[in-house]
């Protein structure tokens, strides 16, 4: 097999690289990527399992996104993603507070309710 490879950068409108990216999930979706550049051009054949790498930092003014998809002939399901989200929503912080001092230092509604068998 020849080895047949484009390359590309460019600094472009937001709205045109989401369309860039639509268009590379549509292509994956029916398991042929076709990269176009003039008149040379590359045909990816994706099989089911793809190894993703990614890669999101913020420094500064700076944010750098990264996102590399590989794949070769047959490869094994790895890691579990089903914690990675791609969202537009940025989450709430999580508190870190110890649900143990909570339950020590009051009562919860349901120990009120209960306490004692005169109440009704």
């Amino acid at each position: 097999m020849s080895k047949h490879e484009i390359d590309f950068k460019s600094v472009m409108e937001l709205e045109q690289v989401a369309a860039y990216l639509g268009d590379l999930a549509a292509s994956l979706k029916q398991g042929v990527v076709c990269i176009q550049k003039g008149s040379d051009f590359v045909v990816l054949n994706a099989p089911g399992l793809v190894k993703v790498e990614m890669e999101a930092k913020e420094k500064k003014d700076k944010c750098k996104f990264s996102l590399e998809l590989s794949w070769k002939g047959e490869m094994e399901a790895k890691a579990d993603s089903s914690d990675l989200k791609i969202s537009s929503v940025v989450p709430e912080p999580v508190q870190e507070t110890p649900e143990e001092s909570k339950d020590e230092s009051e009562p919860t509604e349901e120990n009120q309710d209960n306490d004692g068998p005169g109440d009704m």
